[in-house]
């Protein structure tokens, strides 16, 4: 008798120390390789499993970065235009002793970069290309968006105008001395091709020749890859072209955008066209992509017309502008699609980018003045949440930098707002608390439930405010309330109920008194709240019994000067799951990581802004997985922890 088949094995779990990243490939051998473009997304307790690098790769790969306690999740990825999908489960495993190691950069943002982009493509690596005609910027984000840089080649391209990639070089359309600049993927400078006049786009074909869009050098110019023209493009045997403006690609044919006609010619191999489609004269296109057999073409109204290989309409996406006519995106600039069936269209004149699903269902925007504004919180989920003073509204975004929603708004409109100022999210982002100046109340968004409640206001008796500045949340769902003029923070529990106090209602410098307070943090747990006193430079530490509502000041630290440990002006502070306090120092620009564990805090790190590329340290953002994300100077820089 044979014996019983033995029952399948589960993979072991990847492991590695809490805080830490790991990057993550999909096993040798398996179906999902045969794929081009993965999904990816993680199953575990809510905001404490941890974060993604991106959620969607180019490459059979992924990095996550632990979160502040141990414990395990499980990472899912597919594969776009395939059923089968693979679970791989992750664990977060007790650091070494004694390794506390440092923070390195790997997230970078620039309102710079994303301020005006006019063309946009991801590129055959995942990364995404964003081109700012205008100012003559070209940027390069990673998979993930919030990191990358501007694409600085040798030599510099001093009027770009269009990039297209294939997987051994990179292709700068240029317009101040009309040539196609070739680099490799390092941005070495392979060929320099002149020969055109008014040239307006280029794109890559699948043998790795280019085509370029150039009306008075004839039509559409293909170059070889020794950088020889072989063939050009026309509609008639006199050019016939009335307004040539964009091309696109499937990896098969090569479509033609004229705009003034308005039409779209499709060329094979020949320099004759195949077939021409004319377009809706009612909205003029400005754009074209094409994807997988389906053409898109973008109108000035921002309506996405989707066609078959026939040229007919299966589907008219609807436009931003009038999904979000409180943003008045204007005309849009420039689509893309990408693998994953999503649609990207560019808005120049209001600095924004928006996101289409396939379907048209779902639409998301990202605005490039998001790091320009007031306050930011951050939580577990990996959820950023900045206040938007122009709008008088919290804005969330996720881990991308995509905007998810907005919460709140002003009292003109029904809301609670009328000068938000401050904002704190729970560690595991099931609630937001926003402080307004104007109105002197706290309003705390339940994010579970969809539900919101108000309190506070002007007073001095227990749970009234003069003159608030700072908040902060915990895990249990408290709010404390920082207030400068009375002296003092009050403590909410997570119905708005007052709790307690620490401080009095005048200045000074006993034990149980702030003189000048600036700032407040509080542990994950609760149970020590830090208070930043700007006079002396300190800060004070309290221990909190919340069954009791006692507290007792266990002492300061700090004070003024340039030395370790010491301060001149912190800008934001914030408290980890694993027992850190972070504070960003303006005037020295560094951040410093102190160990609180025990009652007299002590220093783990420090790091300097400049050595960084961080150019100002304003405001603070920490995910309570110890990932600091420091806003200022137009710019957003996100810190993790490397052993």
């Amino acid at each position: 008798m044979k014996p019983a088949p033995a029952p399948p094995t589960k993979p072991a779990a990847l492991s590695t120390p809490i805080q830490t990243t790991l990057r993550i490939t999909i096993p040798a051998g398996d179906a999902l390789l045969k794929s081009s473009t993965w999904l990816w997304w993680l199953e575990g307790p809510n905001g404490r499993s941890g974060r993604l690098s991106a959620r969607s790769t180019r490459r059979p790969e992924i990095e996550w970065t632990a979160p502040a306690q141990p414990g395990a999740v499980t990472l899912h990825v597919a594969a776009v235009g395939s059923e089968r999908h693979l679970t791989l489960p992750l664990a977060a495993t007790e650091p070494p002793a004694g390794a506390d190691g440092t923070l390195v950069p790997f997230l970078r943002a620039n309102f710079a970069d994303e301020r005006h982009v006019q063309r946009l493509g991801r590129d055959v690596d995942g990364s995404w290309w964003l081109v700012d005609v205008d100012e003559a910027i070209v940027s390069r984000n990673a998979d993930g968006w919030l990191s990358g840089g501007r694409f600085l080649p040798t030599p510099v391209p001093p009027r770009p105008v269009a990039v297209t990639t294939t997987p051994i070089s990179i292709a700068v359309l240029d317009s101040s001395q009309p040539s196609l600049l070739v680099f490799d993927r390092d941005g070495r400078q392979q060929l320099s091709i002149p020969g055109f006049q008014r040239p307006t786009d280029v794109v890559a074909l699948a043998d790795g020749s280019w085509a370029v869009a150039d009306m008075r050098s004839g039509g559409v110019l293909v170059i070889n890859q020794q950088g020889v023209r072989v063939r050009t493009h026309q509609r008639s045997g006199t050019g016939g072209w009335d307004l040539l403006t964009r091309l696109a690609s499937d990896g098969k044919l090569l479509y033609a955008l004229d705009s003034g006609t308005p039409s779209l010619v499709v060329f094979g191999s020949e320099p004759q066209p195949l077939i021409t489609w004319p377009l809706d004269r009612a909205s003029r296109p400005v754009g074209v992509a094409a994807l997988n057999g389906r053409v898109y073409v973008l109108g000035t109204g921002g309506e996405i017309r989707v066609l078959d290989p026939k040229g007919q309409v299966l589907q008219t996406l609807p436009s931003a502008v009038s999904a979000l006519p409180d943003e008045s995106l204007g005309v849009p600039g420039d689509l893309t699609v990408d693998s994953t069936g999503d649609i990207y269209v560019a808005y120049p004149a209001r600095e924004m980018i928006a996101r289409h699903s396939s379907d048209g269902k779902q639409l998301t925007i990202r605005h490039a003045r998001t790091w320009t504004w007031r306050a930011y919180a951050a939580d577990g989920a990996n959820r950023i949440y900045a206040i938007d003073t122009d709008q008088r509204r919290v804005v969330v975004l996720d881990a991308e930098g995509w905007r998810q929603g907005t919460l709140g708004k002003a009292l003109a409109k029904g809301g609670t707002f009328e000068a938000p100022l401050a904002l704190a999210a729970h560690p595991d982002g099931s609630a937001v608390s926003v402080l307004d100046e104007e109105t002197m109340q706290v309003t705390r968004f339940d994010l579970t439930r969809g539900t919101h409640l108000v309190f506070g206001g002007r007073g001095k008796n227990d749970g009234q405010f003069d003159s608030p500045l700072s908040v902060a949340m915990d895990q249990a769902g408290r709010t404390y309330v920082l207030d400068i003029g009375l002296h003092r923070v009050s403590v909410f529990d997570a119905q708005g109920v007052f709790q307690c106090r620490i401080g009095r209602y005048e200045r000074g410098d006993a034990p149980d008194m702030l003189r000048t307070p600036r700032l407040i943090a509080v542990s994950t747990d609760g149970s020590s709240l830090f208070v930043y006193d700007e006079e002396g430079s300190l800060v004070k530490r309290f221990a909190i019994d919340h069954a009791t509502n006692q507290v007792r000041h266990v002492g300061n630290f700090g004070g003024r000067g340039t030395g370790p440990g010491q301060f001149t002006r912190i800008t934001g502070m914030g408290c980890d799951r694993r027992g850190r306090l972070y504070c960003i120092d303006y005037k020295r620009g560094d951040l410093q990581v102190f160990n609180i564990a025990g009652e007299t805090p002590t220093l783990v790190t420090s790091v300097r802004g400049e050595q960084h590329g961080i150019r100002k340290m304003l405001n603070l953002a920490l995910n309570p997985d110890g990932i600091p994300l420091i806003i200022g100077g137009d710019q957003l820089t996100g810190l993790r922890w490397q052993r």
